[in-house]
């Protein structure tokens, strides 16, 4: 549990969203929250960090999104599905026309096969 909320806070600091304590009271709403999702064998978090860390959208850079300037909450991101929704690719920045024409391509970002 410490190395999951020492991820997110260590992306926190590094793109401006809010930390949280390191402290989780284990009785706290978030604290069993992130109990049950840590018992599930399929839940990722350091996968979704690692995205959530490129994403425009969840660190609120998007003007037209109700988290501009604020971003995604640690309570946010350990609601059921929202890592999967990180994983699966919802938040991801858009690609512009080079970039979706090299992904239909199996091209990484200098045009060379993957």
């Amino acid at each position: 549990m410490k190395k999951i909320v020492l991820g997110w806070n260590l992306i926190a600091e590094k793109k401006n969203l809010r930390t949280i304590s390191t402290r989780v009271n284990l009785n706290s709403e978030r604290g069993e929250k992130l109990i049950r999702q840590m018992r599930d064998p399929g839940w990722k978090p350091f996968e979704a960090l690692a995205k959530l860390s490129k994403s425009d959208f969840l660190l609120g850079k998007v003007r037209q999104s109700d988290w501009y300037g604020k971003g995604a909450s640690f309570d946010w991101f350990i609601k059921p599905g929202n890592v999967e929704q990180v994983i699966e690719g919802k938040y991801d920045n858009a690609l512009d026309a080079t970039a979706r024409r090299r992904k239909a391509l199996g091209l990484d970002e200098n045009g060379n096969k993957k």
